[in-house]
């Protein structure tokens, strides 16, 4: 992973396939990495990835930013999904870490 890194996804929004297209903008390791939209279904989205040790063990932090069209009507619904993507990869990593539960959810704040 490096600035400038392109990385192309094949997704589902709500069974809607479609392609995304996201960009490292920032890469500060061991804090911190920001990917970007340059393609997909959001007219923006910023999503910082955080990192702190805490107790000799790492805390990811997600911060998402996001716009879409009507997102004044279904943002809570896309928070929600967000939510629950989020938390997939929170057990998915503490399963892959064999980490014990309970280890507690990231903390992810979403704002529009």
């Amino acid at each position: 992973m490096r600035a400038g890194a392109e990385i192309e996804y094949r997704i589902k929004v709500r069974g809607v396939p479609m392609a995304w297209i996201s960009r490292i903008s920032e890469f500060e390791p061991p804090v911190q990495f920001v990917d970007d939209q340059v393609r997909g279904p959001y007219r923006k989205w910023v999503h910082t990835h955080r990192f702190v040790e805490v107790n000799g063990r790492t805390q990811m932090t997600d911060t998402v930013e996001f716009d879409l069209l009507g997102s004044h009507l279904i943002g809570g619904f896309i928070a929600r999904d967000l939510m629950r993507i989020f938390s997939y990869r929170h057990n998915a990593l503490l399963e892959a870490f064999k980490e014990p539960a309970p280890w507690p959810l990231p903390h992810i704040e979403i704002s529009r």
